[in-house]
């Protein structure tokens, strides 16, 4: 079994206001995909894993992640990877609507986000 490569977090990896062409450039370059989401004040989406290595730029807003446990603030401009495998929750802390891009690699075939129990497919 292959060790998990821990979460990361790059503080103000990208200057504010965020580029969203900037980032889906730099990710491109790393093998990575690009693509937003938006989520509402409140919003959680609970326990997922993942197949694929991801990274997640907030562009306007605040996310608070859980990763295999560890709690940790994101806002605009932080980088952060989460390693395929890991079982993630991911909540919007802003009093507002939080956007953000997020994209992965094509680890294990790129199949996308999938809520435990289903980890068939990792």
């Amino acid at each position: 079994m292959t060790k998990l490569r821990i979460f990361e977090t790059i503080r103000n990896k990208f200057a504010h206001p965020v580029n969203p062409m900037a980032v889906g450039v730099d990710w491109g370059q790393r093998g990575f995909r690009c693509k937003q989401m938006l989520g509402s004040p409140g919003r959680e989406w609970r326990d997922f894993v993942h197949c694929a290595n991801k990274l997640v730029t907030i562009l306007k807003g605040r996310l608070e992640f859980d990763v295999a446990g560890t709690l940790f603030d994101a806002e605009e401009g932080d980088e952060i990877f989460i390693p395929a495998g890991a079982v993630l929750t991911v909540r919007n802390t802003a009093p507002t609507a939080t956007s953000w891009l997020y994209g992965n690699d094509g680890t294990q075939g790129s199949v996308g986000w999938l809520q435990i129990p289903d980890t068939s497919a990792c």
